[in-house]
């Protein structure tokens, strides 16, 4: 029997080396486990209607974030309080639907070492109309319409006197005239004219009459 030369021992040895390393359990990089609490799939919404998206993240390492994803785009992020990683993170999320139909909602948790979960997910159903503007005209305005009816044409302008208590009315500019009547306190009489010496005013009485008086 020939001896093996050194050659063949260390390739031997190699091989040996390679099937017990393939051998070994290959160990998987810890990531995070979320669920999303709240709402349930397939839950009815309105449109412009502001809905809470509830999601609870556990990892033994700790929590770093959690990320909101809404039809493949990312809606928002919600880091651990203070910076420090928590085993279990419970974060909302507040999201007002833009538009009716099926709307994709996911949470994606990441911890400490950067490893990100498998997404959880969940349908929303989104009903209603999207409020439309009502455009505002670019075009000149047209100048509002202006009254065809001409203004009342004004009468000639009257002088009025008013008594602030009872005063007799006289037939002329003086107390030996005769008193014909009474103005009583707070009544008026149109002015026709006063006197020459500017002591007495002349009266229409009684009034719409044409009649004269002094007072």
């Amino acid at each position: 029997m020939k001896p093996w030369s050194i050659a063949k021992i260390l390739s031997l040895l190699v091989l040996v080396l390679l099937i017990t390393t393939a051998c070994l359990p290959t160990k998987t990089p810890s990531k995070p486990v979320v669920i999303i609490t709240s709402p349930a799939p397939g839950t009815q919404v309105q449109v412009g209607q502001v809905i809470t998206i509830q999601a609870t993240a556990t990892d033994k390492k700790g929590v770093a974030r959690i990320e909101l994803w809404v039809d493949g785009a990312l809606a928002g992020t919600a880091s651990a309080p203070g910076g420090q990683a928590l085993q279990s993170f419970l974060a909302s999320f507040n999201w007002t639907p833009p538009s009716p139909g099926s709307h994709t909602i996911e949470v994606k948790a990441y911890n400490v070492d950067g490893n990100v979960s498998s997404p959880a997910a969940i349908i929303l159903n989104v009903t209603g109309a999207v409020a439309q503007a009502t455009p505002t005209p670019t075009g000149p305005t047209q100048p509002p319409l202006q009254p065809t009816t001409p203004p009342p044409t004004l009468g000639p302008q009257l002088a009025y006197l008013v008594a602030n208590t009872n005063v007799n009315i006289r037939s002329g500019p003086g107390t030996g005239y005769p008193v014909l009547a009474v103005l009583g306190m707070g009544q008026r009489a149109v002015i026709t004219g006063r006197s020459a010496d500017g002591g007495w005013w002349q009266i229409e009485h009684p009034p719409g009459s044409g009649g004269r008086g002094w007072v």
